[in-house]
């Protein structure tokens, strides 16, 4: 009895440390991999066009929907399946599934592919629209590797994909803006489909080749056909519940491709990348790290508003000092990084800054609904988030006419519209408004700090000074807080 009793405190520690380096894993590959995408934006925009950048914007809003409707939502089967030769047939249903809409999508396209390209007004360029059936399909092969990782718990071979990934799709964008210097503008769209094609073909034909090889009866129709009766309720409700609520957040580029142009598209995706995309990677890493200790809270509300409130302040205190340098010296940075074309971008930054830290935010408190098993209440909010958004959208274009207009009201309609989803995750899970004090006054005292920090230092530095005499502040305030966040991370594991 003392020898088990002895090995269950060393497992414990191994445990944590498994989960810790698990955890690692999975952030380091999310920030590298995104990195390099934030890191090569720079070099792509001084070699493609504001219009090629809305190509992008209207074939990167295509491919998320196509992301959620490829598989039919099969992909989550492969990590619920019960044995492992169901998994490995559930990986046949999602590439079987990712063949069906790729077909659905071609026939689509050859009936109203024209019509759309005049829509959007990108007649010359109509014929991207075909790029989107084989991206349908990738889409579909791509998650039956990934959720295969995630069963096995292989986050390495995870990340190193999405490493790899985001390399090559950079590259391809790169090679073929400066091969085709007078005429790029698809290049964007063209390096993401090849880049995707590339390494997530490369992936899928490894495990099939190596591990799923072994299952003879992978393809079996009457397996595959059963496994899909049996979990109907993935593609019936889950697939539209996530597509409505992705609805709002793909909608911008949409709107302004048809109520302007896709130049000004371009302006806005460019904005969003560079405003937008860090705080949606913080707040995805935050998540990743926090959401099985978040379900396994779940019982205990007592513990769950404390974890909600902690986590929502080291989402806040990683994202204000984007906001704060963002809202100061917008109109330099773009000069600088992006060249004298792209002067109208800083025009959409401050209602991106505005908003996205809140939705970053939002969007882990949202996770609620998930592990309190309250989806279809969460289905409802996602479909007013929606109506908000083009109703301020609506306004915004109607009361000034132009691109800012719209973006202001589209980000009020959000903000209101997340204020109604936190007061409901605070019902569902049963949480307390004090919980919210923690992040409120990080709000205040960290955004009052970075900006006496910043004003300090303006009136000494300018321009490049500037920013060398904030990067040693910089570098010790997320060394502090990213040793906060693993403290506690490895105290709530």
């Amino acid at each position: 009895m003392a020898n088990s009793q002895e090995d269950i405190e060393r497992e414990v520690p191994r445990h944590k440390r498994g989960l810790l380096r698990n955890t690692s894993i999975v952030l380091l590959g999310t920030v590298v991999a995104q990195g390099i995408s934030l890191l090569a934006i720079p070099f792509l925009a001084r070699i493609y066009s504001p219009y090629a950048f809305g190509l992008w914007a209207i074939f990167q809003t295509a491919l998320t929907f196509f992301a959620i409707a490829a598989t039919l939502r099969f992909e989550l089967v492969i990590i619920t399946a019960k044995t492992e030769a169901e998994s490995v047939n559930a990986c046949a249903l999602v590439c079987c599934a990712s063949v069906i809409v790729s077909f659905v999508v071609t026939v689509a396209v050859f009936l109203w592919g024209n019509s759309l390209a005049s829509a959007f007004g990108i007649g010359k360029q109509g014929w991207i629209l075909w790029l989107f059936p084989p991206e349908a399909l990738v889409q579909g092969l791509t998650p039956a590797a990934v959720y295969w990782w995630f069963r096995h718990h292989d986050y390495m071979s995870n990340s190193t994909y999405r490493i790899v990934l985001n390399s090559v799709t950079v590259a391809i964008q790169a090679a073929v803006g400066l091969w085709l210097i007078e005429k790029n503008d698809y290049g964007l769209a063209v390096g993401t489909i090849v880049g995707q094609f590339v390494v997530g073909g490369a992936a899928f034909s490894y495990l099939l080749a190596t591990q799923w090889s072994s299952y003879p009866e992978m393809w079996s129709f009457s397996r595959i056909w059963q496994l899909a009766k049996a979990n109907k309720g993935y593609p019936l409700y889950s697939g539209p519940a996530v597509i409505i609520e992705q609805l709002y957040a793909q909608m911008m580029p949409i709107l302004l491709t048809y109520w302007f142009s896709a130049s000004v598209t371009g302006h806005f995706f460019l904005a969003l990348r560079i405003c937008g995309n860090p705080f949606f990677l913080i707040s995805g890493a935050i998540s990743q790290a926090f959401l099985p200790t978040m379900a396994r809270a779940a019982s205990d509300l007592s513990r769950l508003g404390p974890l909600i409130s902690r986590v929502c302040t080291y989402l806040v205190l990683l994202g204000m000092p984007i906001v704060v340098e963002l809202a100061l010296h917008a109109g330099t940075i773009f000069l600088t990084l992006f060249g004298t074309r792209w002067t109208g971008i800083a025009d959409y930054v401050v209602p991106l800054v505005m908003t996205y830290p809140l939705l970053a935010a939002v969007s882990w408190i949202s996770r609620i609904y998930d592990v309190a098993q309250r989806q279809s209440l969460n289905l409802l909010l996602a479909i007013a988030m929606n109506i908000l958004a083009v109703g301020g959208s609506l306004a915004g274009k109607w009361w000034a006419g132009d691109p800012s207009a719209v973006l202001f009201g589209f980000g009020a309609g959000l903000v209101v519209g997340h204020i109604l989803w936190v007061m409901a995750a605070m019902h569902v899970g049963g949480i307390k408004q004090a919980a919210l004090l923690r992040p409120a006054a990080a709000i205040v005292l960290s955004g009052g700090a970075i900006l006496a920090v910043d004003l300090a230092m303006s009136s000494l530095f300018h321009d490049w000074w500037l920013a060398l005499s904030l990067a040693p502040f910089a570098a010790v305030y997320y060394a502090a807080i990213g040793v906060r966040i693993f403290q506690y991370r490895r105290r709530v594991a």
